[in-house]
């Protein structure tokens, strides 16, 4: 019989002799023929006694509490199975694998209201289940949703929260915190179909072959690269390129500057692009950010917005060009960002580089950035202390 720490919760090992849960333990870690075992021999046995133990007691718990009937042959193979693996970790054997692990939101009406990837490394696909729905629920008290009811296509795991026990042992942490965080937000999990669940593998699919980084970006939309030679074309030609556009986006739901890790901001960049004379154009792409180049400009492309045109979304106009080795002080930084600031309101300026950073050796890039971040911290200091 196993049990606790009473005296009277006892397990016979190798004897008559009785033994308390702590006496077992003990007896599994160090047992008295140890020294005869070769150190491969040691490790497995006290591992597999180690799951042994594991598995009978929180069998006799389903036994006890739950009514659980007793089958050898699959307590048998559970307990060999945790042994393996415990056995694989202890060696060292690398057996994660990495995968992606995606969530889905939508409103009541079916629209879509949030998606996002991340790459996971994981041992077992009932961790990456229980990752994507850990994932999940951390976004939606992120955004502030109470009650959601999420959906997951692993029986296994939605089965063992209905029962509040992990069936993996090394995942008990992890499973006990997902299962408190759900019934602090009110929220439940139904099982559904693998073949309604199209949109989350879907989007974990894109995620192995792309960088998950929590914003949809549409690089170098080259609209003025298509401008017809004719003029009296151009207002049909953007008038087509926006429409097409907004198209490739129309899914993603109209919620700006929302939290960084939400697959929701629509970002787009144009390099090395005259903009000003279709500034109305990328108005109307109805994007939240557009990051472009300035820096080796002298503030030009930025003379349309002291001509009074009010551009409400984000704009991230380059404090450095990239293409040069020089790297800039944070003074230098601070001095560009100000002239910004004479034009652009506070709440829409983004600092960042004027492009790409590729072109650039890692002792170059590191300075120069931690320069930005200095001056734009400094920046915001300032303007705090205005307020």
């Amino acid at each position: 019989m196993l049990c606790g720490h009473d005296d009277g919760d006892t397990y016979s090992i190798g004897g008559p002799s009785e033994l308390n849960g702590r006496e077992v333990v003990s007896r599994l870690i160090s047992p008295p023929f140890f020294n005869a075992l070769s150190q491969t021999d040691a490790c497995e046995f006290t591992v597999y006694g180690a799951m042994l133990y594991y598995k009978l007691w929180n069998h006799r718990n389903d036994m006890y509490h739950r009514g659980v009937p007793l089958e050898l042959d699959k307590l048998n193979r559970q307990i060999k199975e945790l042994a393996s693996e415990s056995l694989n970790l202890a060696a060292g054997v690398d057996m994660q694998e990495v995968g992606v692990v995606a969530s889905v939101f939508f409103d009541e009406a079916g629209n879509l209201v949030a998606f996002v990837a991340k790459k996971v490394h994981v041992l077992l696909a009932f961790q990456g289940e229980l990752e994507a729905l850990a994932f999940g629920v951390a976004l939606a008290k992120e955004l502030h949703l109470g009650g959601v009811d999420f959906s997951s296509d692993c029986q296994q795991l939605v089965q063992a929260l209905i029962v509040g026990s992990s069936p993996v042992w090394f995942l008990t942490l992890s499973f006990n915190e997902l299962y408190h965080a759900l019934v602090a937000n009110d929220s439940h999990v139904v099982w559904i179909s693998r073949v309604f669940n199209k949109a989350a593998h879907s989007l974990a699919r894109w995620g192995l072959s792309h960088p998950c980084n929590g914003l949809l970006r549409f690089w170098e939309a080259a609209l003025r690269e298509g401008l017809p030679l004719t003029k009296s074309e151009e207002a049909f030609y953007l008038d087509w390129v926006v429409h097409s556009f907004r198209i490739t986006n129309c899914g993603v739901q109209d919620t700006s500057q929302v939290h960084w890790s939400i697959l929701h901001e629509i970002h787009t960049h144009m390099c090395y692009s005259n903009f000003n004379d279709i500034i109305h154009t990328i108005i109307n792409m109805d994007i939240d950010l557009i990051t472009i180049e300035n820096s080796r400009s002298d503030e030009k492309l930025l003379s349309v917005f002291r001509e009074g045109v009010k551009y409400g979304a984000g704009i991230g106009p380059g404090v450095y060009d990239i293409h040069s080795p020089s790297i800039p002080s944070a003074e230098e930084i601070t001095d560009r960002i100000n002239k910004m600031l004479v034009v652009l309101e506070t709440n829409i300026l983004w600092v960042n580089p004027n492009c790409g950073l590729k072109t650039r050796k890692y002792t170059e890039v590191k300075p120069a950035l931690s320069n930005t971040i200095a001056a734009a911290k400094l920046l915001r200091s300032h303007l705090a202390s205005a307020k």
